[in-house]
């Protein structure tokens, strides 16, 4: 019995043994390193170009490798269109494209993106503004009506004007209580001073309770406009059904509607002299 026990004692250490030694060899690096793979071509899929006729510049990108796609609307304007004292503006009307339309209230819109098994995202950048759905390819069709419908006809209700100011001051406040983004703030005020990157593009504790909803309304009617806008398709469709969806519930898109006309500048050269 004492000799078996030796014996599998012995056997298990040198089990162990050669165990640490493959580990250590496997860490050790090659001598000469593995020859390189045979190079791959790489294809991108080609982007296909339309202007509507009412300037809605439209961009298809076709990959069908799944029945997926993905629609964003880029309205050409972001925070750096903000006044002075309404910083945050931007960043609001983005936010609440998704809170009700004339025809849909915020929960319904949320129910027939569910109901379709999408989703669908808004929000400012400093440069543009962003609308966005994403469908499997079959239902196109009705996210994209439900996206043309969040863009062109959004209700601005006082109510989710206010629930989301809230949530932006609240937002700040933890932000304020962390050096990095004291630091981040700090800095871009000192770099662009008054320019409009040298505000939060989220707001500040003084600008956002100044936001009203005509301020909301005047910078919706002002930038969110066919020939200040970019759609772009991409995922599971061709070219001429994606310009055939984008000419459906888009192309009757005003570029100046009538109670729209004052201070418009086409493109991204539109700044704050908007608001003067």
């Amino acid at each position: 019995m004492k000799g078996t026990m030796k014996l599998t004692t012995l056997s298990l250490t040198t089990i162990a043994i050669l165990s640490f030694a493959v580990a250590v060899l496997a860490q050790q690096p090659q001598a000469t390193p593995p020859p390189p793979a045979a190079p791959r071509t790489v294809q991108f899929p080609k982007p296909v170009e339309k202007i509507l006729p009412n300037g809605l510049r439209v961009v298809v990108v076709q990959r069908s490798e799944m029945p997926l796609i993905s629609s964003q609307l880029l309205i050409k304007s972001g925070g750096e269109v903000d006044p002075a004292d309404l910083s945050g503006n931007a960043d609001m009307t983005s936010a609440l494209l998704s809170k009700g339309t004339t025809t849909r209230s915020a929960t319904q819109i949320a129910e027939a993106i569910e109901a379709l098994g999408g989703l669908i995202n808004s929000g400012a950048r400093w440069d543009s503004s962003v609308v966005s759905v994403d469908v499997m390819s079959s239902r196109i069709g009705p996210a994209m009506e439900i996206l043309a419908d969040v863009v062109r006809n959004p209700a601005f209700k006082d109510e989710e004007i206010d629930r989301l100011r809230r949530q932006y001051l609240n937002n700040l406040k933890v932000s304020l209580g962390q050096p990095g983004a004291i630091a981040r703030f700090a800095a871009a005020r000192l770099v662009y001073r008054d320019a409009p990157y040298g505000h939060p593009l989220a707001g500040t504790p003084e600008s956002l309770p100044r936001i009203k909803r005509e301020d909301i309304v005047k910078l919706h009617g002002m930038f969110y406009r066919p020939d200040n806008a970019i759609l772009v398709i991409g995922g599971d469709i061709t070219p001429e059904n994606g310009f055939a969806l984008a000419q459906k519930y888009l192309g009757d898109w005003p570029p100046h509607p009538g109670d729209r006309h004052a201070g418009r500048r086409t493109g991204s050269g539109a700044r704050r002299a908007h608001w003067n």
